[in-house]
């Protein structure tokens, strides 16, 4: 008599473990990356969740048990952000703000990467250095620099008035332009960086080969480095005009109330006035119009790509 052995029935869930597993160790990147992606969801997807329903909690307040209450739903906090003209107007100065900051920012990134690009040996590490001390240096600090430079009893004011040359403190401090000067030291570095790894990528010879062929230095120049650097230069002119519409250390010690941010206001309302449900609404509104955006800067670039590419 044959006795037969009993097998066992294979548990579905793990056979696909052991599949994946095996897939996973036949791509070892999965693993780098894992790493990556559990940050990404723990610190960033599980916040945005749980402020997105944060933001629909009927509000708690001051002098109560909680600050938001829980087991509740309510679309009112989205009604008062889009019909309430303090928010509105709070909206367009954050575009307005973050778009001089963005001009400015590249207006004075794009010469001096050229610049730094140009220079060579022990300058070109100096001039780099300089660009990178900043962001070594506390944002509070620096911003405490600037206001020491720009306030009321600042060293500019103080040497203008000790020199007779004038007989008030010129307004230098608490408006958009001590603001846009504060935050374009903050923001700075990003596009210069970017930019200057961008242009030391390409080839020099080309530039050379286009001045030999007959073209102009400054058109040489253009045809050969600003058209292949042209995915680098809106890449960071975007990442500069995120973090200036998300400005908040420089308009909050160098800038007025007339402009305030959305980010000074969600930390207004969560924290000063206890309305969390609010600022988190507040919060959420600014992070789809930051995904909005970046989606249509993303699509134009590649349309611009495929454009030039094929004009190529």
């Amino acid at each position: 008599m044959i006795e037969t052995l009993d097998v066992p029935t294979p548990v579905p869930w793990l056979a696909r473990l052991g599949r994946v597993v095996v897939a996973a160790g036949r791509r070892p990147a999965l693993w780098l990356a894992a790493p990556s992606a559990l940050l990404f969801l723990v610190f960033f997807v599980a916040p945005l969740g749980w402020m997105l329903r944060l933001s629909t909690y009927e509000a708690g307040g001051k002098g109560q048990s909680r600050f938001y209450e829980t087991g509740t739903f309510t679309l009112a906090h989205y009604r008062e952000i889009v019909t309430d003209p303090f928010f509105l107007k709070l909206g367009w100065v954050t575009v307005q703000v973050g778009v001089i900051i963005t001009l400015v920012t590249m207006a004075v990134a794009l010469p001096f990467a050229v610049y730094v690009y140009r220079s060579r040996g022990i300058y070109k590490r100096f001039l780099l250095m300089a660009v990178i001390l900043p962001k070594l240096t506390n944002l509070l600090v620096l911003m405490y620099g600037v206001l020491l430079l720009l306030g009321d009893t600042g060293y500019i004011n103080e040497a203008l008035m000790g020199a007779h040359l004038i007989a008030q403190p010129l307004p230098l401090f608490a408006n958009l332009a001590a603001l846009v000067f504060g935050e374009v030291l903050i923001v700075l570095p990003y596009p210069i960086l970017m930019l200057v790894a961008a242009m030391e990528s390409m080839d020099p010879s080309l530039e050379e080969a286009a001045q030999s062929l007959g073209a102009a230095p400054l058109r040489a120049f253009y045809e050969t480095v600003i058209k292949l650097m042209a995915p680098a230069l809106m890449t960071s002119t975007l990442v500069t005009l995120i973090w200036g519409f998300g400005a908040f250390v420089a308009p909050t010690i160098l800038g007025s109330p007339d402009y305030y941010t959305i980010a000074i206001e969600v930390y207004t309302e969560t924290l000063e006035n206890v309305k969390w449900p609010l600022g988190a609404a507040l919060a959420t509104v600014y992070v789809a119009f930051i995904t909005l955006m970046v989606s249509g800067a993303l699509t134009i670039q590649r349309h611009a790509q495929r454009r030039w590419g094929g004009a190529a």
